[in-house]
């Protein structure tokens, strides 16, 4: 019985929320990981209402993600959502051209909310910086990378925040090291259980 047990949950998928407030680029950066040749150009996103679900096939791997609106209104359902499903990651996408410092103080009392959430002392968490690093030098990019930096300390080896371009998906290194980092996280998890 043991063996059907452990064959079965392999075949579970790894579930990632993917945060962020809104237009931050989550919705694009799942289609476009799931639908690698969609068209940007050719549609317009409609935002989130709620979630969206998509199952993505990545390094032989399954990994559930679920896109949550970025409206503050829905706040605390990805917390009673990680109590439903054993959740592998967080990862929030930020939007390095639309940074300032009233977004900044929400984006890190949404992730406090989440890194107090007993059933994601487990995760990992993952920022991902979405749009060109070279523009954000502003005072507001500096003080969100010093936040960063104490997520960093109190999480060690939970936490990786990476720079990324949300149109390029599964092209962008930043991203493909990000689901690497989530998928061995997971399976370091899985061996500890």
């Amino acid at each position: 019985m043991k063996g059907v047990l452990t064959k079965f949950s392999k075949s579970q998928p790894i579930h990632v929320l993917l945060l962020g407030l809104r237009g931050s680029g989550k919705t694009l950066l799942l289609y476009k990981t799931f639908l690698p040749k969609w068209d940007t150009a050719a549609a317009e996103i409609e935002p989130t209402i709620l979630y969206h679900y998509e199952e993505v096939k990545y390094s032989n791997k399954t990994l559930g993600i679920w896109d949550f609106s970025g409206d503050p209104m829905i706040r605390n359902v990805p917390n009673f959502m990680s109590r439903q499903i054993n959740t592998s990651a967080i990862v929030f996408v930020v939007n390095i051209l639309d940074m300032n410092d009233a977004s900044n103080r929400e984006i890190f009392e949404w992730i406090s909310l989440l890194e107090s959430e007993e059933s994601l002392l487990e995760s990992c968490f993952v920022i991902l910086l979405n749009g060109t690093r070279d523009i954000a030098q502003g005072k507001a990019f500096q003080n969100f990378m010093i936040q960063v930096e104490q997520l960093k300390s109190r999480m060690g080896a939970r936490f990786l925040c990476k720079g990324i371009n949300a149109t390029l998906a599964l092209k962008d290194p930043g991203w493909v090291t990000a689901l690497d980092f989530i998928i061995s996280h997971s399976s370091k998890s899985n061996t500890k259980n």
